[in-house]
């Protein structure tokens, strides 16, 4: 069922990007790479919204 959620968030990802990874396949780039957006969190957050949307359980950071 985790494997379902992450490919959704994939896909999410993925929809969002589009025009950025159409560019790097179309010219076969390869590496790390940093796509901006105008909507950017801090990792805490990321993680925090990730897990919230992977589970229905209170989870405690620190």
């Amino acid at each position: 069922m985790l494997n379902l959620h992450i490919m959704n968030l994939v896909f999410i990802f993925l929809r969002v990007n589009q025009k950025q990874l159409k560019y790097i396949i179309l010219h076969q780039l390869k590496g790390i790479f940093h796509l901006g957006s105008v909507d950017m969190m801090t990792q805490a957050q990321f993680v925090e919204e990730l897990v919230g949307n992977l589970t229905n359980k209170d989870v405690m950071f620190q």
